[in-house]
């Protein structure tokens, strides 16, 4: 029923139904984004937020960014500086690109810099509750011993600012988005009444 996204290899699945083991595409540049993007033809490709979000949201191969809220700038006087804004989540929404939010980015900072992250993360909920971009809670555990519940993953959305449906929805959508991805790789179209 629940999915996890992981960076590691694991045999035992704890209380997901389903663990993922996913690569996630780190660019510094265009060039090295569209190296990465055809390396991992194959599966899920979830690009790493950066400098080129905007590049990442553009791009309808990618079918979801995490982490777009890690970023070296300064926040502004009056806003956070979340590495997304209107026009991003207007392009998220039209690629039918989903924003993951990493629990494992919050478990491992420390100090002060966990509060920025997750108040940049709350910004990037209200943005993509407002402008209805699919968002995707998950743990991006690269060990076991960061694997984390989906009643703990629940509380984070929650915590994040959605409602217990859309967590508990951001949770599924791991599921849906693997779902279309294996239909678009094998051609096959699905009915509505499906």
């Amino acid at each position: 029923m629940y999915s996890d996204l992981i960076c590691f290899n694991a045999q035992e699945a704890a209380s997901f139904s389903k663990l993922i083991a996913i690569d996630i595409i780190k660019a510094a540049s265009r060039l090295e984004l569209e190296k990465g993007i055809k390396r991992a033809s194959e599966g899920l490709i979830i690009a790493e937020g950066s400098e080129l979000n905007r590049a990442i949201l553009e791009n309808k191969k990618i079918d979801i960014l995490v982490s777009s809220e890690n970023n070296s700038k300064k926040d502004f006087m009056h806003y956070r500086n979340s590495g997304l804004n209107q026009v991003l989540c207007k392009l998220a929404n039209k690629n039918s690109i989903a924003i993951a939010f990493s629990f494992n980015d919050v478990l491992k900072a420390k100090g002060t810099e966990r509060s920025k992250i997750m108040g940049r993360m709350m910004q990037n909920v209200k943005l993509c509750k407002k402008y209805k971009v699919n968002m995707v809670i998950s743990s991006f555990a690269t060990s076991k011993f960061e694997l984390k519940s989906p009643s703990d993953l629940i509380s984070f959305g929650i915590i994040l600012g959605m409602t217990p449906k859309e967590a508990k929805e951001s949770i599924l959508n791991i599921d849906r988005i693997f779902e279309i991805k294996k239909d678009k790789l094998s051609g096959g179209v699905k009915l509505k009444d499906e």
